[in-house]
This record gives C-alpha cells, structure tokens and sequence, in this order.
C-alpha cells in the first residue's frame, strides 16, 4: 500500500518548487539581456564577429555570422 506523504512535506516540496520557478524565470531574464547587449554590440561593430569552429577531424563550420557580413 502506498502512503501519503504528510502535509508538510508537500508544503515544502511546493515551496521549493516556487522557489525553483523564481530563480529560473530570474535566469532567463538575465539570459535575455545578455543576448540583447550581444546583438547590438555585434550590429554596431565596424566589421564582421563570426563564430569558427575547428573539428578534430579537420572539418569546419562557422554557425554564427554577423549581419555586417552580408
């Protein structure tokens, strides 16, 4: 048989999960402005900001490319 767990343990369980859900929504603002400050540095830079990536097998890719490249 399965049993309950007592009242104040899911209090604190949903607690921590609002918690959980504060900090998150938190992280993700700051993630968004982060993001924000980097596209309009990147837009107002007199030149190209490129990612390049180099494999170990030798291969490449560079999957960010600024619009200034256009």
């Amino acid at each position: 048989m399965v049993t309950k767990p007592p009242y104040e343990e899911l209090e604190q369980t949903i607690k921590a999960l609002e918690k959980e859900a504060v900090e998150r929504k938190q992280v993700e603002e700051a993630l968004r402005e982060s993001e924000e400050k980097y596209w309009e540095i990147a837009s107002n830079i007199p030149g190209v900001v490129y990612q390049f990536i180099l494999k170990k097998d030798g291969s490449y890719t560079s999957p960010y490319m600024s619009e200034s490249a256009a």
